[in-house]
């Protein structure tokens, strides 16, 4: 598992995609080679891109549980007679998960602005493209734009991981005064 991780973090996107597209397109065609828009065509895009962040989420969560199991009350549970997994899921991974879920929050977030070499490979018209022609022609309002939805899209997956993580981890969790 370690090994596709760090397989995974270090494969950039697009070199995956051409991997991907060259499997599953044209040695085994399960998909087509030029996006038509339907649902099919956004699969394999869809996991060039998510990959490397699920592979950098699955480290810093182990991380993070490693790092719980170092502490106290995980001592306590063992001396009371809890079960590991009663321990893992019941308490660590709860403790554990807002920095997963943050950290993949924003590379979720950051997807939307930097896709643009996977969008070039799978022929999709998506915010990478339209970036990247606006910055060709220098389409002032366009840049704008698409800056923009990128900015409100950081906000909103971050608004979002926070409540995850509140709801989640009850440390997070803050006391009306």
């Amino acid at each position: 598992m370690r090994i596709i991780c760090i397989i995974g973090i270090c494969v950039p996107s697009f070199w995956l995609a051409l991997i991907l597209l060259t499997a599953f397109a044209v040695q085994i065609p399960i998909f087509s080679v030029i996006s038509d828009g339907s649902f099919k065509s956004l699969i394999l895009p869809s996991a060039a891109m998510a990959f490397p962040i699920i592979c950098i989420a699955a480290r810093v969560l182990r991380a993070a549980v490693l790092n719980e199991l170092k502490s106290d009350y995980v001592t306590y549970a063992r001396a009371r007679g809890f079960s590991n997994a009663q321990i893992v899921y019941g308490e660590v991974l709860r403790n554990a998960l807002p920095a997963a879920i943050t950290l993949f929050a924003q590379y979720c977030a950051a997807l939307f602005g930097t896709s643009a070499l996977v969008e070039s490979v799978f022929s999709i018209q998506g915010l990478g493209i339209y970036l990247m022609d606006s910055c060709e022609s220098m389409d002032i309002y366009g840049i704008s734009g698409s800056i923009l939805v990128c900015g409100v899209l950081f906000v909103l997956f971050n608004t979002l991981a926070d409540l995850l993580s509140s709801a989640i981890c009850p440390a997070y969790r803050r006391k009306a005064v």
